[in-house]
């Protein structure tokens, strides 16, 4: 979503740089990822319910930053309610994910 923003206008990648909207778009929108492979990092190395624990953490704050940036109006107006609804639904499956009998 971010990287479409930023990379919507045809001078994005300018002599002169980018603007610093984008460049923040650019950087929120590998950030989810990044710590996505962390969770499943710590997941995969026996950590299951940690891993857990860091994909809801993930979500949440990647919530708070895009709630952040829609109040600015650098989301479209319509995007807050969908993401809302989407971060609680995943947030809920991962903690009862997490409750789950691990199985071993």
């Amino acid at each position: 979503m971010h990287w479409g923003l930023a990379m919507e206008r045809p001078d994005i990648i300018t002599v002169g740089g980018t603007s610093q909207r984008d460049r923040q778009r650019l950087v929120l929108g590998v950030c989810p990822a990044l710590w996505a492979w962390l969770s499943l990092c710590v997941g995969v190395l026996g950590h299951v319910r940690a891993g857990f624990g860091l994909e809801i953490i993930g979500f949440v704050g990647t919530f708070l930053v895009e709630r952040e940036a829609w109040r600015k109006g650098a989301l479209p107006p319509g995007y807050l309610p969908l993401r809302t609804g989407l971060t609680a639904i995943a947030v809920l499956s991962l903690f009862l994910a997490a409750l789950a009998p691990s199985g071993t």
